[in-house]
């Protein structure tokens, strides 16, 4: 159907400079905007870490839209992003310190064209993974992708 479809496009429009620079500088160029404008953004990846390029284009995609979400919605002042690996497993995390949001707001946001995160939990899931976001009002955000290395 159309949805497979646009998930197989969101993977295959990975991004060329992550091949050539690596997961790290591209992250590096996602919060860049986020440090302009005053946000204290930190990227942290656990070093030696390899992993398969659809774990990196799914890692690429979550993180982009959690930023673009954060830099919307969150009024933070601190945003963390970690990626490290243990038991077969590789996860990023991005944190933020904003408002956060109820639940609710999210399924109105999801039907008010926020398809983001609800789009790449299914990616996730067809890269045998799983997304969880953790959102509580005037808690921060917290969303976190885990996917298998193998």
């Amino acid at each position: 159907g159309g949805v497979r479809q646009l998930r197989s496009l969101l993977v295959e429009i990975y991004p060329p400079r992550l091949r050539e620079a690596g997961l790290d500088s591209v992250l590096g160029d996602l919060v860049a905007p986020l440090q302009e404008r005053g946000i204290e953004a930190t990227v942290e990846i656990e070093s030696g870490l390899e992993m398969p390029e659809r774990v990196e284009a799914l890692f690429f995609r979550v993180a982009q839209e959690s930023l673009r979400n954060v830099a919307e919605h969150a009024q933070a002042g601190h945003v963390r992003v970690r990626v490290d690996a243990q038991n077969g497993l590789a996860a990023l995390s991005v944190r933020d310190d904003g408002r956060g949001f109820a639940p609710e707001d999210a399924t109105a946001r999801q039907q008010g064209g926020h398809m983001g995160l609800r789009l790449l939990r299914d990616l996730a899931t067809d890269a045998g993974g799983r997304l969880e976001i953790d959102a509580r009002e005037g808690r921060g955000t917290a969303v976190r992708v885990e996917a298998p290395l193998r």
